[in-house]
């Protein structure tokens, strides 16, 4: 693990490796925004999981790592509750399947107003993700934000488009972002993913540091960023996954 940035702008430092073993770059950022694997064994378009030693995937999905169980959530969780104890503003993703922090003073809602295509014959279809909330700087005004946040855009459009499993809305992570006091606070993402953190900090002005254990998602989410500071948009490049044997996939860029 490297301590030198696998990507650094002026807003932007991203780091390439474990978050735990990084923590050093990370835990005295001001705010702690992140969608750490919490354990629900996650996999998507067509992802078989094996005991966690080899995997399949195709064209815009994957696994995500260290997802088998809650124990790097809580490990990360600890790391930055020891540095900052509850003197700074905490969101984290989550699920209603497992326990939430402890921690958790509030929980928020995700709400997917979209279409959602099944690939279980499941009689309801989950169209919502939890956020939990804890710590000071929050934003106290009138009237207060509800604790449904809605976003539109569909989640397999936005994985097919950029080769991520679990992207988050930009909207999603500006609405969180927003409700801070400090407009000039240092965010802490430890489980970067697709970079939506990144972006959203980035464009709102703040500094915002980044941890990622696949370099192929470090690698995603300069691309992403490189592509919003040049042309002011999303990437429109499709990621084309091919099936490999063993560990590694590869991907080729189209």
């Amino acid at each position: 693990m490297s301590l030198t940035p696998y990507y650094q702008d002026e807003h932007v430092t991203l780091y390439h490796g474990d978050s735990l073993e990084l923590s050093d770059t990370w835990v005295g950022a001001d705010a702690l925004i992140t969608d750490p694997p919490y354990g629900i064994r996650y996999s998507s378009c067509g992802v078989k999981w094996n005991g966690g030693k080899n995997f399949k995937r195709r064209a815009g999905g994957g696994i995500v790592s260290n997802d088998q169980t809650l124990e790097v959530r809580d490990a990360a969780l600890a790391v930055w509750g020891e540095a900052n104890k509850l003197d700074k503003p905490v969101a984290v993703f989550g699920t209603w399947r497992k326990p939430r922090p402890p921690q958790t003073r509030h929980r928020l809602i995700w709400h997917k107003d979209t279409n959602i295509l099944s690939h279980m014959p499941n009689p309801f279809i989950l169209k919502d993700e939890e956020i939990y909330v804890w710590g000071k700087g929050w934003k106290r005004e009138r009237p207060a934000l509800g604790s449904v946040i809605t976003t539109h855009e569909s989640r397999q459009a936005l994985t097919a488009r950029i080769g991520h499993p679990t992207p988050k809305p930009l909207d999603l992570m500006r609405t969180i972002i927003g409700r801070m006091d400090n407009d000039q606070a240092v965010i802490a993402d430890p489980f970067s993913g697709a970079g939506s953190t990144l972006i959203a900090a980035w464009q709102l002005g703040h500094k915002v540091i980044g941890v990622e254990l696949e370099e192929e998602y470090c690698e995603l989410i300069a691309m992403r960023l490189e592509h919003w500071q040049r042309y002011g948009g999303e990437i429109t490049r499709k990621y084309r996954l091919s099936k490999t044997s063993g560990d590694a996939p590869t991907e080729t860029l189209l």
